[in-house]
């Protein structure tokens, strides 16, 4: 096994090549990494990068136990065949050479030299000579310009190297750069085992940790056994003491030094340690990100085998060792890593306490995945009998939507809940499972109980009726109650400090506030309060926070609205992610829309309805039917615009539209006169679309006759109205209606919404310039700005792409003329015409005249005047 050698075309390391690059220029090149992990294969491909940029390279391959002359006349034969003029100054040397004439005659050699050159020693750690690490300090020390050196070493060479990297002079790749990235397992593992599945990939790349021989072990068939590997070339070099306390630390995913002197006595503490960082021997540094340096992590492969010699120590050694590890994390606040030693040790009652010290303030700091992880690792035994920590469990539970588990564990609890804080707590998680699924009539049911809650000094009981009282009030339309729901001191932990993380912390009550400005459908003031509350969730919790993410969310919409389209792109850049795990429904209900929107705006039509997917499979999963009637609706405004075989998707919408809302409204739902209203916008539109222009105005007085539709929902009533009354000859209720659509929209801030509507809205729009009302001019030119620019639907460009014979044929056709009489009209034949119509109907993606007849309509063509 030590001799094994990765074939040189095992896997292309782009992406490390290409950082690497920018570095060529340094004097000093290390690359350090454990047996195996590439470094030869890494150093040949930058010897061919190097050579194609023009460099000369000499190669000196450094074999175990190698004599200093046998190293000094191979370093000879490998310069001397670079050029003539090195050739000739190392010739005239003794044999063997003194290290200082040989390095002193190299030097100046290469000094004159006219190209760059690079000199590579590959297996440096098996030099074992003082004086051949004295040549090379001297090449270091005096190399000029044009000469770079590159180490392969296992270890740290025993060589000077601060100056050079306080010159910025020296280049440094770790085992952890040598890592294979998963693009780059995915590489080796196809090219070995065609077709392996990517589930299988990941799985494999997880287990070597991407160590390049590891990789290779797993994928030969039979699977090679690495455990030889290891013991020839890992083992040797750990005395007995060393290996029995690396054995001991391997059930630990990761340590410190301080848990090294914890296990052993000073000595070897410090024996080990130094050892690994200088040999690293398959254990790796790790980066906490919290300047906390001396952790260190085991490979997957190497500590598979420790932990079979580990199971092979005594069950008292195991147990106390476990033991030990699990009050060492503890004490340090690592949950996890303490419960799961704990519980291997047997003293799950142990680990049981020590999660539930520390489980209220895990939860109220927000630190979900450390209390979750915590809570998973121990057995359902020690849950039982335990309700407090049964209702941290269904607060995990229900952060990380795991509801069916919450709705068991809430079951459980509600069994044993004895005082009153308990029930206040299963309380609240049934009225926020209730806003998770957007079930209003569930929230009404447990109102009073709610209103009655025992405050007291808790902050979720506190902090969560607050805002779960502000999310229903807001659904009601009771935007001022909402928000006086909000209003009080806010409250603070036990050591002073103010509570703003977790969904009950004081950094989502300006989310909650600007969400009902939002359902008012005030954009300008929701865009102010929204932007605050997302400045300073990011600044006090982080851009991943729940406040964060769920202000993001809603502020999607906003941003649509006004016209910030660059700040929505960027803000779905940052946050999507996040709002989709993390917020509330209504807020990925806006920016699932405010993205599709996006989209549409552009002419990406599939993508806008793409956009959509992934709310659409949560609401029906979670069976929340009025955001499920909000998408559907909006699936079906796109579909109009699609065309061709997307009418019959259209209609297919409707369908499940109105029988989702004569659903709603058989159950008697608080959500049921909310779903009428999307279905009665979408039949409107529908109307509208085929040119039932009296149809399409009936539907719109009902839903204006029902329960006044605020917000958004109400304008897009209004607006299509006026546009149905202009084509259905009312101009004047036309350009009434337009008037209030106008005087509203300003009022809500909101601009986009009016320009999706096209050409008939903004032809009002322009009709009412110049009424009387400056602020009112002022706001329908900004509406008005840009868009005579040429559309970029699909639809708007199809003009673009008919021919003239073609667009006059589409003049004619408008009149519903069969083919014959467009033929006589133009002087061609029936064929002629029929030829042209499947040309037509190709670029207008559409399958039958009458949706030809649409689609001109729509891009405002105008009937051909025909003699009489």
């Amino acid at each position: 096994m030590s001799s094994t050698r990765l074939p040189q075309d095992l896997v292309e390391r782009s992406a490390l090549l290409a950082r690497w690059l920018p570095q060529r220029a340094r004097t000093c090149h290390l690359l350090l990494g454990p047996a195996g992990s590439g470094k030869t294969n890494l150093a040949l491909q930058w010897r061919a990068r190097l050579v194609g940029l023009g460099f000369d390279v000499a190669w000196l391959p450094v074999a175990p136990h190698a004599e200093a002359d046998q190293l000094l006349d191979a370093l000879r034969a490998a310069c001397i065949t670079l050029a003539p003029e090195l050739a000739e100054r190392l010739q005239g040397l003794d044999r063997p050479p003194a290290h200082g004439a040989f390095a002193a005659a190299l030097v100046q050699a290469v000094a004159r030299h006219r190209r760059e050159v690079l000199l590579v020693v590959d297996g440096y750690q098996h030099v074992g000579h003082h004086a051949v690490h004295a040549l090379f300090q001297t090449l270091l020390d005096y190399a000029p310009a044009n000469l770079h050196l590159l180490f392969v070493s296992r270890m740290l060479p025993p060589l000077a190297l601060e100056s050079l990297a306080a010159a910025e002079q020296l280049h440094r790749l770790d085992a952890d750069d040598l890592r294979l990235g998963f693009a780059e397992t995915w590489a080796l593992a196809q090219r070995e085992v065609p077709g392996m599945p990517p589930d299988q990939v990941r799985r494999l790349h997880a287990a070597t940790g991407g160590w390049a021989m590891g990789v290779r072990m797993v994928l030969d068939r039979p699977a090679t056994d690495a455990a030889p590997y290891f013991n020839q070339e890992v083992l040797p070099r750990l005395d007995a003491e060393s290996l029995r306390v690396l054995v001991r630390l391997a059930p630990a995913l990761s340590f410190h030094e301080a848990l090294v002197r914890e296990l052993s006595d000073g000595g070897v503490a410090q024996s080990l340690a130094a050892l690994l960082r200088r040999e690293r021997l398959f254990v790796v540094p790790v980066d906490t990100g919290a300047g906390d340096a001396g952790w260190w992590r085991i490979h997957p492969m190497f500590r598979a085998l420790l932990l079979a010699r580990f199971g092979q120590m005594p069950q008292e050694l195991q147990q106390r060792t476990r033991r030990q590890l699990g009050q060492w994390f503890g004490a340090r606040g690592m949950l996890r890593e303490a419960v799961e030693q704990l519980v291997a040790a047997g003293d799950g009652a142990l680990a049981a306490d020590a999660v539930e010290q520390q489980a209220r303030t895990l939860f109220l700091q927000g630190d979900l995945q450390r209390l979750a992880r915590a809570l998973a690792a121990l057995p359902e035994a020690s849950l039982r009998g335990r309700p407090a920590l049964a209702l941290w469990q269904a607060w995990s539970q229900l952060c990380y939507r795991r509801f069916a588990a919450c709705r068991e564990t809430i079951a459980r609890i509600a069994q044993s809940a004895a005082d009153a804080s308990q029930r206040a707590h299963l309380c609240l998680l049934r009225f926020s499972l209730a806003l998770q699924h957007d079930d209003l009539d569930a929230a009404q049911m447990l109102l009073p109980e709610l209103l009655e809650l025992p405050q007291g000094s808790d902050a979720v009981l506190h902090g969560g009726r607050r805002h779960l009282l502000a999310w229903y009030f807001s659904h009601l339309g009771l935007a001022d109650e909402a928000r006086e729901r909000l209003q009080g001191p806010a409250h603070y932990l036990d050591d002073g400090r103010l509570l703003m993380d977790s969904c009950f912390g004081a950094g989502m009550a300006p989310v909650m506030h600007g969400m009902s400005l939002l359902h008012e459908g005030r954009y300008r003031a929701a865009e102010s309060c929204l932007r605050g509350a997302l400045a300073q969730a990011q600044a006090a919790l982080g851009p991943h926070s729940e406040a964060a993410s769920n202000a993001a969310g809603l502020l999607c919409e906003v941003l649509y609205e006004v016209g910030d389209h660059a700040g929505l792109h960027a803000l779905l850049a940052g946050h999507a992610a996040a709002i989709e795990r993390l917020a509330l429904p209504d807020a990925q209900l806006s920016a699932a829309l405010a993205a599709s929107r996006l989209h549409a705006s552009t002419g990406a039509l599939g993508q806008a309805q793409a956009a959509l997917d992934r709310l659409e499979e949560a609401a029906r999963a979670r069976h929340m039917p009025r955001i499920a009637a909000v998408l559907l609706h909006e699936r079906l405004r796109l579909c109009l615009c699609l065309r061709g075989n997307a009418i019959d998707a259209a209609r297919a919408h409707l369908q499940e539209l109105d029988a989702l809302a004569g659903h709603a409204d058989a159950a008697h739902s608080l959500a049921a006169q909310r779903i009428a209203q999307w279905a009665q916008l979408a039949q409107a539109r529908w109307h509208l679309h085929q040119l039932q222009d009296e149809a399409a105005l009936a539907q719109l007085h009902a839903l204006q006759a029902s329960a006044q539709p605020d917000g958004w929902l109400g304008l897009q009533a209004g607006a299509l109205a006026a546009m149905a009354s202009r084509r259905s000859g009312q101009p004047h209720a036309a350009l009434r209606g337009a008037l209030q659509v106008l005087q509203q929209a300003q009022a809500m801030g909101l601009l986009w919404s009016l320009r999706d509507l096209g050409a008939d809205c903004m032809q009002l729009v322009r009709q009412l310039q110049g009424g009387g009302d400056p602020l009112l001019d002022l706001y329908a030119e900004r509406l008005l700005q840009g868009t005579d620019l040429p559309p970029t639907t699909e639809a708007a460009r199809a003009p673009a792409m008919l021919s003239a014979r073609e667009q006059q044929i589409l003049q004619l056709l408008v009149h519903d003329l069969p083919n014959r009489r467009i033929a006589q009209a133009l002087g061609v034949s029936t064929e002629t015409v029929r030829w042209h119509l499947k040309n037509i109907f190709a670029k207008l993606a559409v399958l039958r005249r009458q949706d030809a007849i649409v689609a001109a309509r729509s891009m405002g063509i105008q009937p051909a005047v025909l003699a009489s």
